[in-house]
């Protein structure tokens, strides 16, 4: 069933999240969390992320932001603090830090954990996923199943329709079987990505390490 799917790859999820070092500026790299500030406000002094502490239990109404650019923030300080915290800990940093003004973007098995460890800090959090038209039913009930369990609505972005029917009626459907996934990538998923990181000061996104360990095992953590 799609909810025993979920709770499977909840489960294998978090044991890895707790297993590699975290990291942060803008995606979490398999388990290392991405925070990237982008321009604008943000900051308000973080709050320690103990699953016992109140605040965890109880989540927040607000999630109060300081009038504080991002850029004037001191960040390699920022990042050399965050090295050996757990994925919680940096989540509830982020959220901490960033309130509405960050998001974690979703799109399936990879991305649970973020969603769990959001939850478990007790503060209200934004969730955003990519819908490029071609996913399959099961995905959709996954989708149905993570948003009713944590109770949220995910803010589910789309191509733009007049580029994918220029696209489609151009090239067909699987265009990118003959000319590579460039020019479909760019239509529905690198612009429509960035219509929706427009809004936002900083995002999380799930990487998986193994994809590539020449590089992701060297980002810093902000």
């Amino acid at each position: 069933t799609v909810l025993a799917s979920y709770y499977k790859m909840l489960t294998q999820a978090l044991p890895l999240a707790h297993s590699v070092p975290v990291r942060c500026t803008g995606r979490f790299h398999g388990s290392k969390f991405l925070a990237t500030p982008c321009q604008g406000t943000a900051a308000c002094p973080p709050s320690p992320a103990n699953p016992g502490s109140a605040h965890l239990r109880r989540g927040t109404l607000e999630a109060p932001v300081a009038d504080i650019p991002a850029r004037t923030l001191d960040w390699p300080s920022i990042a050399q603090n965050l090295d050996a915290k757990s994925p919680l800990e940096i989540m509830d940093h982020a959220l901490a830090t960033f309130g509405d003004t960050i998001g974690i973007a979703w799109s399936g098995a990879e991305d649970v954990a973020l969603i769990e460890y959001a939850h478990l800090t007790g503060r209200p959090f934004r969730v955003f996923s990519l819908d490029t038209g071609r996913l399959n039913p099961e995905t959709y009930r996954v989708f149905a199943a993570v948003e009713k369990h944590y109770g949220i609505k995910i803010e589910y972005t789309f191509p733009d329709a007049q580029e994918t029917m220029d696209l489609v009626r151009e090239k067909g459907q699987f265009s990118f079987y003959e000319d590579g996934h460039g020019e479909c990538c760019r239509v529905r998923k690198v612009r429509p990505l960035r219509r929706q990181l427009s809004g936002l000061r900083a995002w999380i996104t799930g990487q998986r390490k193994d994809q590539s360990p020449g590089t992701r095992q060297a980002v810093p953590v902000v």
